[in-house]
């Protein structure tokens, strides 16, 4: 039997992610990403002085922001390699191989369901 492993997409990373309460997360990664572009708008028309401490912050921000939108995706992403056959892959689906693993809690990194 040929084996064959199955990996989450980012994008399903992201669904999975969310299932267990990423959104309050990309909620937060996304204002943060938002009041640094707004802190660069203010210092490209010099409505404050621009110095190197305020160039670190924004930058702070922005790797804030970055991190909490995709931490939890990216490490369901890298550790979720599921070896099947592929015959069983064939019958049933990537989706529900992975939906399965979520509902069983063997998703590695997705929160424990209540």
């Amino acid at each position: 039997m040929e084996k064959v492993t199955v990996s989450p997409t980012l994008s399903e990373a992201f669904h999975y992610a969310n299932l267990s309460g990423q959104i309050l997360w990309t909620v937060i990664g996304v204002v943060l990403l938002l009041g640094a572009a707004v802190l660069l708008y203010l210092a490209a028309k010099d409505y404050y002085e621009t110095t190197k401490g305020t160039v670190i912050g924004i930058g702070v921000i922005i790797a804030f922001g970055l991190v909490s939108i995709l931490a939890k995706p990216i490490a369901i992403n890298i550790s979720n390699d599921k070896l099947v056959t592929k015959d069983y892959l064939e019958q049933v689906g990537k989706k529900y191989i992975l939906d399965s693993c979520y509902n069983n809690n063997l998703m590695i990194n997705a929160a424990k369901k209540k």
